[in-house]
């Protein structure tokens, strides 16, 4: 069965009436049903026509900058197949169903390889287009291969376990793989990102010798090189990345987005769908940010929207007014990415050499419309820090952006033992654009040729 982000959910011929809040449907075949839907069904419901997967159903209402809920979505598509109000009913009630469980089976099956596929030479191509293998040298190639070992796993095999002490990270390099939600209170979890090849996963918990932070199953047959990291590299000394420096800069990047609000509770796995879209922006003092009223661009995928201040300080104005200002640690803008909403006041630089880690509007929304578990889990934690926000007042930060606030109580020095304890790991300066490349690469065709 095909995941739920390609179901394509056709509403059988009928007409719609709209009443205050309730949407009362009468199909051609039978009675008129009434269906009480969330008033903003009214922006989907016309969309459930078979011509558009659920995925590009996203897309279009982020594009037309329409105000939804991915819950909202989920919940009217799980009612509508309730009533058997589809034409391809059995097959949105089988995908709705799938998504509410452990939902391994809900992924194609790609093209299956033999362990003689992946030659030495093919290895080292695609492990150049990784963060580890990216701009190495033949001989830290030799030392990565030396402690790989090629390993194959069956659909629904657990490649790695919530908890556990590791030293390995893996590199995908056939199949897929998904990493699961922690299990809610019926025991059960579903797959939050799906990773595809070629892609690294579990860096920073075998490098820091932390426990994994989620389950990461086999969607499908798939081959994965398995890399005994800290036979490699080590994190008490920086020297030993001065042949792997991306791979550096990959650390230091999850890290980052580790500590984003937007966030936490996320399983850092899950979070490798983000990292090949962050981009290094780096502003001259008295540079405005973003400025109040405009709109944020939700088409240009190089525009940023969430900010995160790795180095400098910025200023918050709001009606021509200083509100604060903030300094290495603290986001604005990562809600707000989340719609198509204004900016409500302005940020400016107010040191030299600032720089920030961003991610785009269109970016962020490309990613959850791809991945629907993935959005929900985040759309409950816009929640929960709008809530606080309204019950904290102004201890927990300042509106930026309309239903955001910017986190100022701590900084990320502060809150994140890792950065002030071994702060000579990584730092900006560490940081070249050029490494962000490695984290973006996607094999159209496996066997497209050997480079040696």
């Amino acid at each position: 069965m095909a995941k739920i982000e390609n179901l394509r959910p056709a509403l059988k011929p009928g007409q719609w009436s709209v009443l205050d809040t309730t949407i009362t449907f009468s199909p051609n075949d039978g009675a008129g049903l009434s269906i009480e839907l969330p008033y903003e069904a009214l922006n989907f419901v016309k969309l459930l026509n078979g011509a558009y997967s659920v995925s590009e159903i996203i897309r279009h209402l982020y594009q037309k900058k329409v105000n939804f809920r991915y819950q909202s979505l989920v919940k009217t598509l799980k009612l509508l197949a309730d009533n058997n109000l589809f034409k391809n009913n059995e097959d949105v009630r089988l995908h709705m169903t799938d998504f509410g469980e452990n939902n391994y089976n809900q992924h194609h099956s790609s093209q299956k390889y033999d362990k003689e596929f992946f030659s030495k030479d093919r290895i080292i191509s695609l492990l150049k287009r990784t963060p580890i293998g990216h701009k190495t040298l033949p001989k830290a190639m030799d030392l990565i291969l030396k402690h790989s070992k090629l390993v194959n796993y069956k659909e629904k095999d657990i490649i790695v376990r919530s908890g556990n002490l590791e030293k390995e990270l893996y590199v995908l390099l056939s199949g897929s793989v998904g990493v699961l939600s922690p299990k809610d209170d019926k025991g059960l979890n579903r797959v939050m990102a799906q990773l595809e090849p070629v892609t690294i996963f579990g860096e920073s918990s075998a490098a820091f010798d932390k426990p994994r932070t989620a389950d990461v199953v086999a969607l499908e047959d798939s081959w994965l090189l398995s890399i005994e990291i800290q036979k490699i590299v080590d994190v008490k000394k920086p020297a030993s990345f001065d042949s792997y420096r991306p791979l550096r800069t990959r650390l230091f990047v999850n890290q980052i987005l580790l500590e984003a609000p937007l966030f936490q509770g996320i399983p850092s796995d899950a979070l490798q769908v983000f990292t090949s879209k962050c981009q290094l922006n780096a502003l001259d003092k008295d540079t405005v940010v973003i400025e109040q009223g405009e709109a944020i661009d939700i088409e240009d995928p190089e525009t940023p929207s969430f900010y995160f201040i790795i180095k400098g300080e910025v200023s918050v104005i709001k009606d021509g007014k200083w509100v604060c200002d903030l300094k290495r640690g603290d986001y604005f803008g990562e809600i707000a990415s989340l719609g198509a909403n204004f900016r409500t006041a302005t940020v400016k630089t107010n040191s030299d050499d600032c720089s920030f880690l961003t991610i785009s509007a269109r970016n962020l929304n490309d990613i959850l419309s791809e991945n629907l578990a993935l959005a929900l889990a985040l759309e409950k934690i816009a929640d929960q820090r709008a809530e606080i926000h309204l019950t904290d007042g102004e201890t927990s930060g300042v509106d930026i952006d309309k239903d955001s606030s910017i986190v100022t109580e701590a900084s990320f020095v502060e809150k994140h033992a890792f950065f002030e304890e071994q702060d000579h790991f990584a730092g900006i300066e560490d940081i070249e654009v050029d490494d962000l490349s490695s984290f973006d690469f996607s094999v159209q065709q496996l066997d497209e040729g050997e480079e040696s």
